[in-house]
Parts: C-alpha cells; sequence; structure tokens
C-alpha cells in the first residue's frame, strides 16, 4: 500500500457532493461539457449528470470519471463524520510538512 494515502483510508468514505462539484468546475470551462466528460470517462452522461449532483455512482465509474477530469480520488475520502482528510506526501506516522505559517490553528 502506498504510504502516502494510507493514513486516509480508516474509516474513510467518498464524498460524493466533492465529486460533484469538481465535475460541475470541469464542465464549466471552454470547450468542455458533461458528454465530453462521459466520452472521456468511457461512461453514460446520466451517470455524470448524477454525479454531478453528488449522488452516489459505482466505484468504477468514480474512478473513470476521476481519470477523465484529472481528479485524485484520494481527494474524494472524508472521515465518516464529514470531516475532509488531508493528503501528505510524508511517510507513514511522521508528521505533515505543512511548510511557513500554515497549519491547523490551536
Amino acid at each position: 500500500m502506498n504510504p502516502h494515502y494510507a493514513h486516509l483510508l480508516p474509516g474513510a468514505v467518498l464524498d460524493f457532493d466533492r465529486l460533484g462539484s469538481a465535475i460541475r468546475a470541469v464542465a464549466g470551462q471552454p470547450d468542455c461539457s458533461y458528454r465530453m466528460i462521459a466520452r472521456n470517462a468511457g461512461v453514460d452522461k446520466r451517470t455524470v449528470d448524477r454525479a454531478s449532483r453528488g449522488n452516489v455512482i459505482n466505484a468504477q465509474s468514480v474512478l473513470l470519471i476521476c481519470l477523465a477530469i484529472d481528479l485524485n480520488p484520494f481527494d474524494l475520502l472524508v472521515s465518516r463524520d464529514g470531516v475532509s482528510r488531508e493528503y501528505t506526501s510524508a511517510p507513514l506516522g511522521a508528521a505533515p510538512d505543512r511548510g511557513p505559517g500554515q497549519g491547523v490553528a490551536p
């Protein structure tokens, strides 16, 4: 397992609203549409329509759409209580390097 993502998995669920927001953002760009996303993903346009509204779709369709819109599927993970999980390039068990002036307020 990739240690960069392992900390995201325990108790995580997919945030379909976040997927929908990403689809709408991409489809809102010039020369793009839900139909184009569906074609590039190899899924039905109705699937993209449902996903763009935050509806649950199957895992294979999630992954195909993520590939088509250049979205890391790990960015869709949230904890069961709805708190967003953060990707970090820090090794498993190490504190993430947030850079100067970044971090979580006490």
